[in-house]
């Protein structure tokens, strides 16, 4: 099978709700309101029928456009989480939305995963500006 990455739909809902039940399981991060799923930024990658990986953005501060960005694999993939990372990202930058907390959940070190991504760290954007 192939790799296809695309945007998420309404009918997507229930299986990434499912998806991240059973990869997040024993994985301590801030719980998703999947009710709260921002579609056009939401991102499914998918093997064939299965799901191998979800950019789920979520809106969590309804005052603002806040998002918060969970992305989760199935397998240990760093190349498809650094490209469900980057891409969702670009969605969210392309919209005027440039800040997001990003939750990746995966065995490695958040540190590692970034540096190898297409965003510059937080530090190195507020030096910049």
């Amino acid at each position: 099978m192939s790799l296809f990455i695309r945007q998420c739909i309404p009918a997507d809902r229930d299986s990434a709700a499912a998806f991240l039940q059973s990869q997040a399981a024993g994985v301590s991060a801030p719980p998703i309101d999947i009710a709260k799923l921002d579609l056009q930024s939401s991102l499914i990658a998918t093997d064939g029928e299965n799901i191998v990986g979800i950019a789920l953005c979520i809106r969590f501060d309804p005052a603002s456009e806040s998002r918060q960005l969970s992305v989760i694999i199935r397998d240990d993939d760093a190349d498809l989480l650094r490209t469900l990372v980057d891409k969702a990202m670009g969605k969210l930058a392309s919209r005027g939305l440039h800040k997001c907390k990003v939750i990746c959940v995966d065995g490695k070190e958040p540190a590692e995963l970034w540096g190898a991504s297409q965003w510059p760290p937080r530090a190195a954007v507020a030096a910049a500006v």
